[in-house]
Order: structure tokens, then C-alpha cells, then sequence
């Protein structure tokens, strides 16, 4: 079976590229801004790993990112991001689904993020449910949901 492309969005190009090439062997393509310390981007792309700009200082432009890997023949992208990048997929309004999981479970303590790491969404940005599934075969009674939401007005 082909491996999916893997795309790595980074700022800082702090990457340890050798243990994930040494689990994932398909293509790989690094994301970054113009201000990316050169001397990393050079260790990628020594490393065989294509290196793209994709914005002008410090952050990526979704929209950017988007046209870039569908260059590249990408039509479809499953995005496992932190919150500033979902911040920016949705500010450039180019994700069209969000998948979500929730554990039964409650954490505590004082420096927990929220989902999207930036200025409000004014207005908020609104999702319609897809579909949900209730996954109770944890232990200790704590299941999980998974849900699919779809980008809405």
C-alpha cells in the first residue's frame, strides 16, 4: 500500500527527522516561513526532506499551505495540529471538517490551552455535527466520544 504524504508545518524547524523517517518512509515535506533559520533548512533538505516557505515573518498562511500541497497533488489533508496552526486554518477559513475526541475524564491545573491559539473569531466560526460515536470500553467506566464536524455558516 502507498503511505500517505506527511506534512510537517514548523516555524522553528526544531525536528527530529531521523526517528520519524525511521517510522514513516513516504514522501515527506516540511512547512515553514520565510524567517526559518537557514542552517535547519539546509539539515532537511540534506536529509532528503523538501523544505517550503509558505509565508513572509514568523507564521504560515493557511491558504498558502493549501495550495502548496495541492500542487503536489494533495486533495485531501488530515491536519494533527497544535493550537496556533488550527488558529490559522480556520482565521484562513480552508478547514472544512474538525474532528474531535473527548476522554470521560477531567483534568485540572492552571495552563490549559483552548483549541485555537489566537485572536477571538469574531464572528465565532460555526460547525454542524456529522456524526458521533460513544466509545464506552475504556476502564474505569471513562469512554471516549469521537465526533466529525462539518464547517457551517
Amino acid at each position: 500500500p502507498v503511505s500517505p504524504a506527511c506534512a510537517v508545518i514548523s516555524r522553528h524547524l526544531r525536528l527530529a527527522i531521523g526517528p520519524l523517517r525511521e517510522r514513516y518512509h513516504g514522501d515527506m515535506v516540511v512547512i515553514t516561513v520565510d524567517e526559518a533559520p537557514t542552517d535547519r533548512v539546509q539539515a532537511l533538505e540534506r536529509a532528503g526532506v523538501e523544505v517550503i516557505s509558505v509565508g513572509s515573518g514568523s507564521a504560515a498562511d493557511g491558504k498558502t499551505v493549501v495550495q502548496q500541497l495541492a500542487r503536489r497533488g494533495h486533495r485531501s489533508i488530515y491536519s494533527i495540529a497544535g493550537p496556533r496552526i488550527l488558529h490559522t486554518l480556520l482565521a484562513d477559513d480552508v478547514l472544512d471538517r474538525l474532528y474531535l475526541t473527548i476522554s470521560q475524564r477531567v483534568l485540572g491545573g492552571e495552563h490549559y490551552d483552548t483549541l485555537g491559539d489566537g485572536p477571538a473569531f469574531t464572528p465565532p466560526i460555526g460547525f454542524h455535527l456529522k456524526s458521533l460515536y460513544l466509545d464506552t470500553s475504556l476502564p474505569d467506566n471513562a469512554g471516549q466520544m469521537f465526533m466529525a464536524f462539518d464547517r457551517g455558516a
